[in-house]
């Protein structure tokens, strides 16, 4: 929700891809990283670019908390919601806080996921300037010249989905605070993010939710 402490520990991949596609499997190699470099262990295991990117993302968000959860409840709701869209939709959401929070540059994105991730996630990352008004004009005026398909319409749907995982948390926590920023913020997010091939019954939720907690301020 706000932007939290960076982590220290880190992920690594060691492996190439087979193939392009989602469901693409990899090798996997871990490094952590807590003050100094540790032994290199390999788990001689396959797994989904899904899989991978989840893992990578509780890694490098470790130690981060949302609200009283630690950080990886939020990124999975929101995986929970792009999954629909498929593999790389659900890997970008898994994902999309990596290159905002924490230590991870966009090098290692590069390096260890293939296209079209990496573009999401840039897509998705806000400028790392401290006044938030200003942060989500950058963001709304990248994401507002965004075609609806292809890798750049999964950057809008993964970022309307980071949006409603985050207003429903507000309403579950009873964080009207937070849930009237977000109602302020709402007809530039709109504007920027909406497409006529998105799922209106998610904007309608994101629309009702956003009405909670009127007549608390």
């Amino acid at each position: 929700m706000d932007k939290k402490k960076k982590a220290t520990k880190t992920l690594l991949w060691r492996d190439s891809f087979d193939g392009g596609t989602g469901g693409t499997i990899h090798r996997s190699f871990w490094r952590v990283h807590d003050g100094h470099w540790g032994r290199t262990l390999q788990l001689g295991v396959l797994m989904s670019i899904v899989e991978k990117a989840r893992l990578t993302a509780i890694s490098e968000h470790e130690g981060q908390t949302y609200g009283d959860k630690p950080y990886s409840y939020h990124l999975e709701q929101v995986a929970e919601i792009a999954k629909q869209w498929g593999p790389h939709a659900e890997a970008a959401a898994w994902l999309h806080d990596v290159l905002e929070d924490t230590e991870m540059v966009e090098e290692e994105l590069q390096r260890d996921f293939p296209p079209p991730i990496p573009t999401i996630i840039n897509l998705l990352t806000d400028a790392d300037i401290p006044n938030r008004k200003l942060r989500k004009k950058i963001t709304y005026e990248k994401l507002s010249v965004l075609c609806a398909e292809g890798p750049e319409g999964l950057a809008l749907l993964v970022k309307l989905a980071d949006r409603l995982a985050n207003v429903r948390q507000c309403v579950e926590s009873e964080n009207w605070g937070l849930l009237s920023i977000y109602r302020k913020e709402q007809k530039a997010f709109r504007e920027a993010v909406y497409r006529t091939n998105q799922p209106e019954n998610l904007w309608s939720e994101l629309e009702k939710l956003l009405k909670r907690g009127r007549k608390r301020r």
